[in-house]
């Protein structure tokens, strides 16, 4: 288990998923990099969640930590600039 902490971990775990084909259907970095996106949150709490957080295979655990730090989370389809 890494102790890295959770900033880290999810920078980590976007940049994996943006860089390896097949998962930036998932989760990746937007085009300017300045926030991310959960492109299919079953698959997001089942495959990529526990490689970057073995203890926390929960989505709602996952987004109290979002809230922690103060990121936001912005609800909105289709394309962000």
């Amino acid at each position: 288990y890494n102790q890295d902490h959770f900033p880290l971990r999810l920078h980590k775990l976007l940049s994996h998923a943006s860089e390896t084909p097949g998962l930036d259907s998932i989760a990746a970095w937007s085009p300017c990099g300045g926030y991310f996106r959960i492109h299919n949150r079953e698959r997001f709490t089942k495959e990529l969640l526990p490689q970057f957080f073995p203890f926390q295979n929960h989505y709602k655990s996952f987004m109290r930590q979002i809230s922690l730090y103060k990121m936001h989370r912005v609800k909105q389809k289709g394309p962000l600039n």
